[in-house]
């Protein structure tokens, strides 16, 4: 659980930072962020909390950064009988294995990373340097 806590934090600072150095007006980050936080949090279905707010496949809710992180946080945190059909957060399986923790390293390393070349190609060398 704290791997997923430790990468969704590492994931929003690269947002955050990707977003940053992209807006080039510091007055409408704050604006544009939360609501790319909000489009994706209500597509994805409250984070995949209710499922049938989530209109692509059912399947793809556990690759979407945000409701896998989520989702993964939950599965530690909440004792529940996830194989119950009257559960809300299946189907599909809970994102519980250990594949599911290479993608989010995988998205924490892609978003470090373009995070990383924006900021020493906007902020290092463009106009924002010194």
């Amino acid at each position: 659980m704290l791997v997923s806590l430790s990468l969704f934090a590492l994931f929003g600072m690269a947002l955050a930072l990707i977003l940053t150095t992209v807006i080039n007006k510091v007055e409408y980050t704050t604006t544009v962020a939360t609501s790319i936080v909000i489009i994706i949090y209500f597509i994805t279905g409250h984070n995949r909390i209710v499922t049938e707010m989530f209109p692509a496949d059912k399947w793809l809710v556990n690759y979407i950064p945000n409701s896998l992180i989520t989702r993964t946080i939950i599965w530690h945190l909440v004792d529940m009988d996830y194989s119950s059909p009257y559960n809300p957060m299946t189907p599909p399986n809970m994102p519980h294995t250990p594949k599911f923790l290479l993608v989010l390293v995988g998205y924490a390393i892609f978003m470090t990373f373009v995070a990383v070349i924006l900021m020493k190609k906007v902020v290092y060398e463009g106009d924002l340097g010194e």
